[in-house]
């Protein structure tokens, strides 16, 4: 829930995604540290009767809970920062494939009397991306935005892609479906050139302008993506 560019505890309490991801991080390696006390005292336990190797095979409910600890603590490794920023898109990738897989690991560990406790947070969780992409769609279908969209367009924001000199896009937007202030960044997403990404630029122009204005460097994944179809392709694009 931390996670979320876009989420309902931001909303709520005001924090920006930047702070919000910085609890992210540290509740994480709060979460590991006492799922290995947890563990270790498991091990403890059992170990005094050199029965570990028999429980972890015969005992589906700790090979459950130790799968559970493998996968976290592969997530908290690899979201190190020199890992994280050696490949982040591929980070983002693994990042959410790793977090399904400790979600279920989690659920089948749970016994029946408290799996309610790991239903109630998947409940928020579908809850705040149901709620993020009904905006997505109201923000972006033309269908909401008539008087702002071409006719017939299925997109209400269409944006041009302008190669400027030093490796940088201009990105504009005319008459977006959203409404902004000076200073402020929005989550741009164009699934035609970066797919399934969504990346934070600040806006460059005022609302009076009409126009979302965006300078944006290229340096690695979307951005670089960015300039090469600016480069190449300098057209409208939904």
């Amino acid at each position: 829930l931390l996670a979320g560019r876009q989420n309902l505890i931001g909303m709520l309490v005001g924090m920006s995604y930047e702070r919000l991801n910085w609890f992210h991080r540290w509740i994480a390696r709060t979460l590991w540290l006492t799922a290995t006390i947890h563990m270790c005292f498991w091990f403890r336990d059992w170990g005094r009767y050199n029965y570990i190797v028999y429980e972890l095979k015969n005992y589906t409910l700790a090979t459950r809970g130790f799968a559970a600890w493998i996968i976290l603590t592969f997530i908290v490794i690899t979201s190190a920062a020199p890992i994280r920023r050696f490949g982040y898109e591929f980070f983002v990738l693994q990042h959410l494939v790793t977090f399904v897989g400790f979600t279920v690991a989690v659920w089948l560990h749970a016994p029946a009397e408290v799996k309610v406790w790991v239903w109630i947070p998947i409940g928020f969780l579908v809850f705040d991306r149901v709620a993020r992409y009904l905006w997505a769609t109201y923000a972006n279908l033309s269908i909401f935005h008539r008087s702002k969209s071409p006719a017939h367009a299925l997109w209400a924001n269409r944006a041009t892609f302008t190669p400027l000199p030093g490796n940088v896009t201009r990105i504009a937007i005319e008459n977006p479906g959203v409404g902004w202030k000076p200073g402020q960044h929005v989550f741009l997403t164009c699934h035609s050139i970066v797919p399934l990404q969504s990346h934070p630029f600040t806006i460059g122009s005022i609302p009076e302008d009409n126009k979302m204005v965006m300078y944006v460097r290229a340096e690695k994944g979307g951005t670089r993506r960015f300039f090469r179809y600016a480069s190449k392709n300098h057209q409208v694009l939904g």
